[in-house]
């Protein structure tokens, strides 16, 4: 079904009525906001999140005693028992 009347030769008027939802004062049309929320839900279905033991890994690095032996027994054993007990989760339902 076509949404245009011809009002004269080469001359067309659109007929199709667009919603529009208002965001903050703001008209948008529903289309618009139905893509980019597919799009936004695919982008951050697709992306690899974060684990701990990334975040583990960085806190070795950047901590100033992770050179002593005794720290880096202590950390290793406890995030190891973590990691046992719990999985390498994501890091994302932590924030």
């Amino acid at each position: 079904m076509t949404h245009e009347i011809q009002i004269a030769p080469r001359t067309f008027l659109n007929t199709r009525t667009t919603r529009r939802i208002n965001v903050s004062g703001i008209d948008v049309d529903e289309d618009l906001i139905k893509e980019l929320l597919i799009k936004h839900l695919q982008d951050f279905n697709s992306k690899q999140r974060p684990k701990l033991s990334d975040a583990f890994e960085i806190y070795m690095t950047e901590n100033t005693s992770a050179h002593r032996r005794k720290f880096k027994l202590n950390a290793n054993q406890y995030f190891k028992r973590f990691v046992t007990q719990f999985g390498d989760m994501s890091t994302s339902p932590l924030i």
